[in-house]
């Protein structure tokens, strides 16, 4: 999976859990409602689907792109 591929099925999750599918793979989601306790809940769904993001590497780059080049990185 590239990560343009995995940005946008995390996107579909991060939109699932916000109730709103309003921005882009690289808008700061801190500022369309994703709080820690969400993020944790999508780290934790998507750990169990094989894909490896930490707390801390989704906090420094809070965007579904950022978190699908951090777990790719991984």
């Amino acid at each position: 999976m590239t990560t343009t591929e995995l940005a946008e099925r995390l996107h579909g999750d991060i939109a699932e859990t916000l109730g709103h599918d309003g921005f882009s793979v690289d808008e700061d989601l801190t500022g369309v409602g994703l709080d820690s306790i969400r993020l944790m809940i999508l780290i934790e769904r998507w750990r169990a689907d094989g894909i490896e993001l930490s707390f801390l590497d989704a906090l420094a780059t809070p965007t579904a792109l950022g978190f699908a080049s951090a777990a790719i990185q991984n």
